[in-house]
């Protein structure tokens, strides 16, 4: 009787739940003005914010995301970035951004005065 439920334990606490591991993926703001690029970089963990910033010419760049695993059948393998994009104390955008696990994906802002404002959300080897 012991014997089983050893095994049954060693089981269950098997390779299973590595699965299960939060998707983990770094999140690039970058602005790109006529000869000059701008960039930073910040890791967000699957159902977790994070948050990355520049200041250019004393101007501040803030994207303030979250990372959400979608939830219903079938939907396992999708994730949904919610972010906010900042321009000093102004909301450029709000976007929100479903991709597959495991793929990367990009949002390109054009504006008159700043340039292209890209995010880009690329997966981080396990």
């Amino acid at each position: 009787m012991f014997r089983a439920a050893v095994i049954a334990a060693a089981l269950i606490a098997t390779p299973a739940f590595a699965q299960d591991a939060p998707a983990r993926y770094q999140v690039e703001l970058s602005l790109a003005q006529p000869n000059l690029q701008f960039r930073s970089t910040s890791q967000i963990i699957e159902n977790s914010p994070a948050k990355t910033s520049l200041t250019v010419d004393g101007v501040r760049y803030e994207f303030d995301a979250s990372l959400l695993s979608v939830q219903g059948d079938g939907e396992k393998d999708q994730l949904l970035l919610e972010g906010h994009l900042m321009r000093d104390d102004a909301e450029l955008a709000a976007p929100r951004l479903s991709v597959m696990r495991g793929h990367a994906a990009r949002i390109q802002l054009v504006g008159q005065d700043s340039g292209v404002i890209e995010i880009r959300l690329s997966p981080l080897a396990p």
